[in-house]
């Protein structure tokens, strides 16, 4: 994905894993945004970000005055959204993992931590293990020791009887 971004007075495409916070990018209908922004000047930008928050609308995108802040405008763009209409301009706040979506995603990926109902489950586990091992010795033992004293008995028995 490539983004337009203001660089020594210029504007030119980079590389979406180019851009750091702070970098002044330039958003038009179709764009895909690249990272979490503020907007700083628009003209009727429109994003979907259904995928993101579930809303199944086009959020409007303002500029946040002082004339306007009183009415709670949405400034903030976030990284994965697709402007549906308008374009402007908008200051990276945040990149890569440090994104909502790239939060999003680390949060999802707990898989080495263990929770301590899986620790409670593998002590449980061992025990059970454990006991189970203990029983097939006694009773390894215990036929063991009955096999000999039935061959025991019955060699007794052959000897007497003959």
């Amino acid at each position: 994905m490539t983004a337009r971004v203001r660089r020594n007075d210029a504007m030119r495409t980079v590389d979406s894993e180019e851009l750091v916070v702070g970098d002044l990018i330039q958003l038009e209908q179709g764009d895909t945004v690249p990272a979490d922004c503020i907007m700083i000047e628009c003209t009727e930008l429109a994003t979907n970000e259904s995928a993101l928050t579930g809303e199944p609308e086009a959020m409007l995108k303002e500029v946040s005055t002082n004339e306007n802040f009183q009415f709670n405008p949405c400034p903030f763009v976030l990284q994965g959204s697709l402007v549906e209409a308008g374009s402007g301009k908008a200051i990276v706040l945040a990149v890569g993992d440090n994104t909502n979506q790239g939060k999003a995603g680390l949060s999802m990926n707990i898989e080495d931590e263990t929770t301590p109902l899986q620790n409670k489950l593998d002590t449980i586990a061992n025990q059970i293990g454990k006991l189970g091992f203990a029983v097939a010795i006694l009773v390894f033992i215990i036929v063991c020791v009955r096999t000999m004293l039935r061959v025991f008995w019955e060699q007794e028995r052959s000897l007497t009887d003959n």
